[in-house]
């Protein structure tokens, strides 16, 4: 069964296989008209969370994981473990999005284990909830990665995943912070796969502004999300006007940190809205876009008030003003990436 289900896989993906055998597990080669890649198949368990548990395959080729969308449900967790290469949690949020991350914590490097519920949770004001458990220490994080409770330095290192249609990619190593003076052993000095498509989503950071998301162990603290870190995850990141509006043609996405507003010419932002590409403001809030572009609604109910000191960030898709659609919400790693994805979808450029 788990030859077959490698089988059923690849040769969805057009591509001709040759399955061997040997101890450990079962290696293929990959067959194009230009190489051939050796690669190996794994089996793992994926948790359906108010379902039964189900068995699917990933495929191990160089510096990435691959395998298909429909064999990890919505509101599912696989745990990829094994010997020679960093394990990491497969997570398919309920309302759609993927994301991948470590399997170790960041305190000390000790397992996790995915528990449902979460130690401690039975009595939380929303509610029990699911997510990662360090047993030695006794630190939760939930399902994003994000430290909830318990000796937790940061959230959970990412590993840089893509989705291409059915196809879902996966680096074999996580993207760390870049000041760890030593960093551990699951992290890589690639990027991986893009979780954004290339040229897609531009992001202004003006010399020595900080982009901050929320990380921290306690409520309201954060992490730097470095120009490195941005250009791994697929971001094209600018320092200038000219550079931006340059990169802008070939762009779904344009964001703005709250420090470049002042920098940008007010009368081209809303043309490029009014091409068909998504706005947003990092750092910032729905009545930034408002005021500085006309774009949105400014009643106070519609954006997080400034001065909360959390980071925020704000969108408007192309046509979304008129169906009240606009988003303002706490900042995370999660968050950019799946609103700089769900723009992509929608804008039109």
């Amino acid at each position: 069964m788990k030859q077959l289900a490698g089988w059923r896989w690849l040769s969805r993906a057009g591509v001709i296989v040759r399955l061997a055998g040997i101890a450990g597990g079962v290696v293929l080669l990959l067959r194009s008209a230009e190489s051939t890649v050796p690669a190996e198949a794994v089996e793992v368990t994926v948790h359906v969370r108010g379902g039964l548990d189900q068995q699917a395959m990933l495929v191990r080729q160089a510096d990435r994981w691959l395998g298909q969308t429909a064999d990890f449900p919505p509101d599912s967790v696989a745990h990829v473990q094994v010997s020679d290469s960093p394990g990491f949690f497969l997570v398919h949020e309920a309302g759609g999005s993927f994301h991948a991350i470590s399997d170790r914590s960041p305190h000390r490097g000790q397992p996790l284990e995915f528990r449902d519920p979460l130690p401690g949770t039975a009595s939380h004001a929303d509610g029990p909830r699911a997510g990662f458990y360090d047993a030695a220490f006794g630190a939760n994080h939930t399902l994003d990665g994000e430290p909830f409770a318990g000796p937790a330095p940061r959230p959970l290192d990412p590993f840089p995943l893509a989705v291409e249609g059915e196809r879902i990619e996966i680096a074999t190593r996580a993207l760390c912070p870049p000041d760890l003076g030593v960093p551990p052993p699951w992290c890589g000095a690639g990027a991986g796969p893009r979780a954004l498509a290339a040229g897609q989503v531009v992001v202004f950071l003006p010399p020595g502004s900080q982009l901050v998301v929320l990380g921290g162990p306690a409520a309201g603290t954060g992490r730097r999300l470095g120009e490195a870190e941005l250009r791994a995850w697929g971001a094209e990141v600018v320092l200038s006007r000219p550079e931006m509006e340059r990169l802008a043609a070939g762009a779904r996405v344009l964001w703005l940190h709250r420090d470049a507003l002042p920098l940008v010419d007010p009368v081209w932002v809303r043309r490029q809205y009014d091409q068909g590409r998504a706005v947003g403001v990092l750092d910032g809030t729905m009545a930034d876009l408002q005021c500085w572009f006309g774009l949105g609604d400014n009643r106070p109910s519609w954006w997080i008030q400034p001065g909360s000191g959390r980071p925020v960030f704000a969108q408007v898709h192309a046509h979304d003003v008129h169906r009240r659609q606009q988003r303002s919400d706490w900042l995370t790693l999660s968050w950019f990436l799946t609103a700089s994805r769900a723009a992509m979808l929608e804008s039109s450029p």
